[in-house]
C-alpha cells in the first residue's frame, strides 16, 4: 500500500521497534512490517534495518551470490529466501568467531568472484 510521509516515519519505527537485539524471529517480523510500504521487499528492509542495527545483513545480489553459490538469475526475493540468507550470514559469523576453518568456503566465493568478473566485461577492472 501507498504511505504518506508519516505512515512511512511510523512503519519504520515500529519495524526498528520489533528488531529489538535483531534476533532471527525479530528481524522477519520488522521485514514484515516494512514490506507493508509499496515498494518495499526484503532486500530494501535489510538495508534500512541494516542503519539501526549492524547484526543485520543487507540482502545485496553480490553477497546472496556467494552465499547461496549461484547466479543472480537464480535469486529470490522473498521472505523465506531472506530469512535463509540471514540465517547463512550467522553461520558464517559464527564460523568465523570460532575460528573453524573457511578456507574451502573462501576458496569457493573466489571462483564464483573470478567467473563473475570473466562473464561481466565491466567488472574486470574491479577485481
Amino acid at each position: 500500500m501507498a504511505l504518506g510521509n508519516e505512515e512511512v516515519l511510523s512503519t519504520t519505527e515500529q519495524a526498528f521497534a520489533e528488531l529489538g537485539e535483531g534476533a532471527l524471529g525479530d528481524v522477519k517480523t520488522a521485514v514484515t512490517t516494512l514490506k507493508k510500504m509499496k515498494g518495499v521487499g526484503p532486500a530494501t528492509a535489510t538495508m534500512v534495518l541494516q542503519a539501526k542495527r549492524d547484526e543485520v545483513p543487507f540482502m545485496s545480489d553480490e553477497a546472496m551470490m556467494l552465499v547461496f553459490n549461484c547466479e543472480k538469475v537464480k535469486l529470490k526475493y522473498d521472505l523465506k529466501t531472506c530469512m535463509a540468507y540471514i540465517e547463512k550470514i550467522n553461520e558464517i559469523v559464527t564460523e568465523l568467531k570460532n575460528g573453524i576453518p573457511v578456507l574451502r568456503r573462501i576458496e569457493t566465493n573466489m571462483k564464483n568472484i573470478r567467473h563473475l568478473r570473466s562473464s561481466v566485461p565491466y567488472l574486470q577492472n574491479i577485481f
